[in-house]
């Protein structure tokens, strides 16, 4: 991204607790600067030198934390803050918006679960977003049984039963639309939730995000993105099992049956996992949940209580025991250490 090489070469030192890491960031962004600058991140009572994976850490834990709060939707989210955090929350917006610009910067990714019409919003105020774009977002941001129940509707609504037809007018009252679901004109109904719902509600927080981006950013990188381009970047970015399989490297290393099957084993295990799981695993070894161009795999004889795999999300590599006697072996041990907060810690590492 031409953001990055726009950055000062004097470094920021940025120091937070990890158990606090979404205050203590909005707290060093509040005062503006910071997000021209190339920045060295330090964990508070963690060693490690940052060579670009404790930064891609940091970041995409944040964002990952900050949607809890400031935002709402399930795989397309907006700024959304409940009345009674309004008072105390809403002016970290504009620390936000430094966030996400300096994200793109240093990092080089979007949050994917940004929504398109939070990002045309934010670029080019409401009047970007089309009413199909709006609606595509909507059935992202509602949940899997809402987004079922509201494609059985489009395809044919008076085939729904007595229950579905209840639950579809509840639907229709939560967004406040307090009329009766309508063959005729569903779609026109859909269109009109989705942008109350992610355009003209959370537009007073977006505006506020706005004032974040520095003019320098927008002109050069975020004025130039377009809906095609934001969708190909999320393609890019969006890891599945079967692309983090392809990006595992063992470079030029001739393996050992044993190192074969551990391999093999790692690429079984990759391939058991949900979305959530993915992330995880990918957060473990890159620092960063996006999905990377390579994962670097190395072998270890490590056994007993020693065996375990170690990550260095500087260089996205991971040193694999080849000593596993089975999948199921491999599985136990990762699931183990995914499931244990202190494997994402640098003292871990």
């Amino acid at each position: 991204m031409g953001l990055k090489s726009g950055l000062i070469a004097e470094e920021k030192k940025i120091s937070v607790r990890r158990s606090s890491i979404v205050s203590d960031l909005i707290g060093f962004y509040k005062e503006s600067g910071t997000e021209r600058h190339i920045v060295q991140v330090e964990f508070v009572g963690e060693e490690g030198q940052d060579l670009g994976g404790l930064t891609n850490d940091l970041y995409t834990n944040f964002w990952l934390q900050v949607m809890q709060v400031y935002f709402r939707g399930e795989g397309a989210v907006v700024p959304h803050l409940p009345l009674h955090l309004k008072r105390r929350l809403q002016g970290d917006y504009i620390a936000i918006g430094r966030i996400l610009s300096h994200t793109a910067a240093v990092c080089g990714f979007i949050p994917s679960r940004l929504s398109r019409s939070l990002l045309l919003s934010l670029i080019y105020e409401s009047d970007a977003v089309s009413d199909d774009v709006a609606l595509s977002d909507f059935l992202l941001y509602i949940t899997d049984a809402e987004k079922r129940l509201i494609c059985l509707a489009r395809r044919d609504l008076r085939s729904l039963t007595p229950k579905q037809s209840d639950r579809l007018i509840s639907f229709f009252s939560m967004f406040g639309l307090t009329e009766l679901p309508s063959a005729t004109c569903l779609e026109d109904q859909l269109r009109t939730i989705a942008r109350s719902e992610l355009v003209d509600k959370p537009a007073p927080l977006i505006n506020q995000m706005r004032k974040g981006i520095p003019e320098g950013h927008l002109n050069v990188f975020w004025s130039i993105l377009t809906v095609q381009m934001i969708e190909h970047l999320f393609r890019s970015q969006r890891p599945t099992p079967q692309a983090v399989v392809k990006v595992l490297c063992t470079g030029d290393q001739v393996l050992k049956p044993a190192e074969e099957v551990a391999y093999y084993f790692l690429q079984l295990f990759i391939e058991s996992l949900d979305k959530d799981e993915l992330e995880a695993f990918l957060l473990f070894v890159t620092g960063c949940s996006i999905l990377p161009e390579k994962i670097s795999v190395t072998f270890t004889s490590l056994t007993g209580p020693n065996r375990r795999p170690i990550v260095h999300t500087c260089t996205n590599a991971l040193e694999l025991p080849s000593t596993y006697a089975s999948s199921q072996d491999l599985k136990r041990e990762f699931r183990a250490v995914l499931s244990d907060q202190m494997s994402f810690t640098m003292n871990a590492l």
